[in-house]
């Protein structure tokens, strides 16, 4: 899959066209993957390029003014990823910024779609807007279809349990820490990804260290303990005992850490990817060092039961 920031010479992309989506595609849900797709079976079908048109941060960030990018389900790294494992040609990644969003729907249609890419077909979702003040909808695309010569295609929305699968809803279940949830409406499991960091070293003196991580870009579950998987930079799988949250029993500031069962290797500075399993209960305050120790050990005793 080769990847596109600018967009000066595609001479080779132009000259066979494209069947083309475009979207934020935040978490590539499995809504996203349905259209994505599509995109690539209309691409082969008509012997042109896959091709995904998405940005370089989550557009609400920027016209909210959101400072939480926190709440977003992907980074673009994993978002270009998960287009890759589909199958896609290219994606072309723009700036979302106000030269974007200053642009009209025509325009951006013209110049980027026809003119640069060479749009052949293009994939719609149900609720699909764009352009300023996302006067780009259905009508708007269909005339230029007729205007320039491309295929318009619209899909349904995928529901799950009569609901349409979406981002937002997404975001909304793991607030509420329902992890299996989530998974069904990715399909795949949810995961993170943090660097090690240097802790308070607690968990050590209670014989329960714990690997403290920051940097982490995108949503997380609601504050927890869980049952998770931990997969280390060497692309190796460990269990983990994992709980986040603001800290009741000792610094009260937010944390997240894990113990990972049978490793007792250093980890400091290292990432890790955590894949959260299983909720297993909420933060509880304790009171001396023997009650917490014992919580934590009821927690990884239930750990090695429940994951496989």
């Amino acid at each position: 899959m080769e990847i596109i920031h600018a967009f000066g010479s595609l001479n080779a992309l132009k000259a066979k066209g494209a069947s083309v989506a475009i979207g934020a595609f935040d978490g590539v849900h499995a809504g996203h993957r349905a259209l994505l797709n599509f995109v690539i079976k209309q691409a082969r079908k008509e012997d042109i390029f896959a091709v995904a048109v998405t940005f370089d941060h989550p557009p609400r960030l920027f016209l909210r003014r959101e400072q939480n990018h926190g709440r977003q389900l992907s980074t673009l790294s994993d978002k270009l990823s998960l287009m890759e494992s589909l199958g896609m040609d290219f994606v072309c990644v723009l700036p979302f910024d106000n030269s974007l969003t200053d642009m009209s729907a025509a325009s951006f249609i013209e110049d980027y779609l026809v003119r640069a890419i060479g749009l052949k077909s293009i994939v719609l979702g149900y609720d699909f807007r764009f352009g300023r003040g996302r006067e780009g909808n259905l009508d708007l695309i269909e005339q230029a279809g007729k205007r320039f010569g491309f295929k318009v295609h619209t899909l349904d929305p995928l529901l799950y349990e009569g609901l349409p699968v979406s981002s937002t809803r997404i975001r909304q279940i793991l607030a509420k820490g329902e992890i299996e949830e989530a998974a069904r409406l990715l399909g795949r499991p949810y995961s993170f990804s943090g660097r090690v960091v240097k802790g308070s070293g607690r968990g050590r003196l209670l014989g329960v260290p714990t690997a403290n991580l920051e940097n982490i870009e995108v949503m997380l579950p609601r504050p927890g303990v869980y049952a998770a998987y931990a997969l280390t930079d060497d692309q190796l799988r460990h269990k983990a005992a994992l709980s986040m949250g603001d800290n009741p029993t000792f610094s009260k500031s937010f944390s997240v850490e894990l113990h990972l069962l049978d490793f007792d290797a250093d980890l400091y500075d290292r990432m890790l990817t955590i894949t959260p399993a299983l909720r297993l209960r909420d933060q509880a305050r304790f009171f001396c060092d023997e009650e917490l120790k014992a919580a934590i050990t009821a927690d990884i005793e239930r750990t090695k039961k429940l994951l496989d």
